[in-house]
């Protein structure tokens, strides 16, 4: 019985752990995990901790979708890094597309860790990213829901209607 009630305990300090790392958007935690852009739309991600217990290594990635980023103008807070990585196979391996973000934490600090990581949604379609652990473990990830714009859509009714006009 006592071995059960360690393990729980493990467990669900193992969660409360994991809960702590954060996705931002646009300075936003959105607490739903879903985000809605129209296509081409360009977001500023970040990494929060407001536990102060995810020191080591992470990866930042697309899971699915089509999507890039650019860390050009990434923002870090003290005592950690984050670079653009170009690895197939090590992306594979962590279950995230290449090119990824790597980002080594090398001290517990609470707040936003990253900054600045601009994602740009490529093509149409829900986009995906996450952040993972060495072993790929997903400590939190994001959607992105893509709607057409409403001039996009009317442009593409005006054609349709010109078409059927055309062959009646």
């Amino acid at each position: 019985m006592m071995k059960k009630v360690v393990m729980m305990l493990l467990l669900s300090l193992a969660v409360v752990a994991n809960a702590a790392l954060v996705i931002t958007v646009n300075g936003q935690v959105w607490e739903n995990s879903t985000l809605t852009i129209t296509p081409s739309t360009w977001v500023v991600l970040g990494i929060m901790d407001d536990s102060g217990t995810v020191p080591g290594s992470l990866s930042m990635g697309l899971v699915e979708g089509p999507g890039s980023f650019d860390a050009s103008g990434i923002v870090m807070s003290q005592g950690v890094t984050a670079a653009m990585t170009d690895n197939a196979v090590l992306a594979e391996n962590l279950g995230i597309q290449n090119p990824f973000i790597s980002i080594e934490i090398g001290s517990t600090q609470v707040g936003m860790l990253v900054n600045g990581i601009d994602f740009h949604c490529d093509g149409p379609g829900d986009v995906r990213f996450a952040i993972v652990d060495d072993d790929g473990n997903v400590l939190d990830d994001q959607i992105i829901h893509q709607i057409p714009e409403p001039l996009t859509i009317a442009l593409l009714g005006l054609g349709g209607l010109f078409l059927r006009r055309r062959t009646a």
